[in-house]
């Protein structure tokens, strides 16, 4: 999300804060210039050094001088941008939250001048949040952005406000997302998507801005099982992307790709399988090019399009050929899970559960035990602290489970998976038939198998 034009972070800026007159002003301006010319470069992690160093010179200036303060708060911030541009979450998240301290601080003092830039540093405090797994932690974050922003554009009406308002509630949606709250991010993503339409009506460049939150509502209205629904933003956002993408791949490629991949599952839903297969095909292409290039940035997605290219695969019948991108996402999903299990995990279980179903289609019955098993377990533990998330993930994998005891020859067994997740199934489609319906009556179906 972009920040008002006050914030630095501009290529070719220089240092413009209130400590140019200090004895500390050539340093801190060749240490920043040094930043910039990094940046403008694309070295954004080589950037950190000279740009932690213009934060540490700002916050000894703020210790013993409170007129430093701004100069630290735009230092941090930017230096929190510089560390996620190299994935590096928590380094970023703890400079964001001393830019934020500092503009909470100056807020109170001038809150006309600093609230907007308090709802910039708290939206990008929250991604930080997200990609480190936090998610109830990164949702009230979230909220507090979306109503400072709604309080700015209430008392200062402007374009530039509006937008980020939009961005904010873009986020808002994903972070009640993150913890299975459908309910709660609907209305969130449907109005971020009328003020995109009513901002691209106005001023056409903004049409990227509108891909994200057509991607972000197709995602949710699947989420919710209001498939045929979903087919229209998700179609739509791949149609915006593409054409961004040729004209220019670095800034769009990796956003196209996401969407196709999102567009493949809903078509899938949806019964379409060939076009389906294709555009997860497609999307799987550019992601391994992708990942290729800069891996830290773009394993993640390349190991949710294979994943999605195996059930693909599978759902064509091809079981055979889906066996390899299966695996492979396994692995890829595996490795980040080492290194961040609160973010991966969840997705770790999401590729062992899909592998589980092709290795039982290809008999390697002891193997898809395994992998679902192991599934069952990381999912069951998720359920316990994060249950509208994962509780129906949880039931599909003691479904899918069931499934493979029973090919295994333990009935017993697969009966007790089977009933345990039709149960899950028929708690969760009381409260919520159009989501989990479907879910409840292929539980019942397996059970039904199992008893005859």
């Amino acid at each position: 999300m972009a920040g008002p034009a006050h914030l630095m972070g501009g290529d070719g800026e220089v240092w413009q804060g209130s400590c140019v007159n200090s004895e500390q002003s050539n340093r801190i301006q060749a240490d920043w210039r040094q930043a910039q010319r990094l940046m403008a470069e694309g070295r954004h992690t080589e950037a950190v050094v000279p740009a932690g160093r213009v934060a540490d010179e700002c916050r000894e200036l703020a210790r013993t001088n409170p007129a430093f303060v701004p100069d630290l708060a735009m230092a941090a911030h930017q230096l929190g941008l510089l560390h996620a541009q190299g994935s590096a979450w928590r380094a970023a998240g703890s400079a964001m939250s001393e830019s934020l301290a500092a503009y909470r601080r100056l807020a109170q003092a001038d809150p006309a001048t600093y609230t907007p830039s308090v709802a910039v540093s708290l939206s990008y405090l929250s991604l930080y949040q997200a990609r480190l797994g936090l998610a109830p932690k990164a949702l009230d974050t979230a909220r507090e952005a979306a109503a400072l922003y709604r309080q700015v554009v209430a008392e200062n009406p402007s374009d530039d406000l509006e937008f980020d308002l939009a961005s904010a509630l873009n986020d808002l949606g994903n972070r009640y997302m993150d913890l299975g709250m459908l309910g709660e991010a609907l209305p969130v993503a449907q109005e971020a998507l009328a003020m995109r339409r009513r901002q691209v009506a106005r001023d056409p460049s903004a049409v990227p801005d509108l891909a994200i939150s057509l991607n972000n509502l197709g995602n949710l209205l699947r989420e919710m099982g209001r498939f045929r629904e979903s087919l229209a933003p998700s179609r739509e956002a791949v149609e915006i992307r593409r054409p961004l993408a040729r004209s220019n791949p670095g800034g769009y490629l990796d956003l196209l790709a996401i969407s196709l991949s999102n567009l493949g599952n809903v078509l899938a839903d949806l019964g379409s399988r060939s076009e389906a297969l294709s555009v997860t095909q497609e999307a799987v292409a550019t992601d391994r090019r992708l990942a290729a290039a800069n891996p830290s940035a773009h394993t993640p997605q390349l190991a949710r399009s294979l994943s999605n290219l195996g059930l693909r695969r599978w759902e064509a019948g091809q079981s055979g050929q889906a066996v390899q991108p299966a695996q492979e996402s396994v692995r890829l999903r595996r490795d980040l899970a080492r290194t961040n299990p609160a973010l991966h995990e969840g997705d770790l279980s999401a590729s062992l559960n899909n592998l589980g179903l092709v290795l039982r289609d290809v008999d390697q019955l002891a193997q898809a035990r395994a992998v679902t098993e192991e599934a069952v377990e990381i999912r069951a533990r998720l359920s316990r602290s994060l249950p509208a998330a994962y509780r129906h993930h949880l039931a599909d994998s003691l479904i899918n489970l069931a499934s493979i005891l029973g090919k295994l020859d333990q009935p017993d067994a697969a009966l007790k998976k089977a009933r345990k997740g039709e149960e899950i199934y028929r708690e969760l489609a009381a409260a919520d038939p159009t989501a989990h319906g479907s879910g409840l009556e292929m539980a019942s179906r397996v059970v039904a198998l199992l008893t005859a």
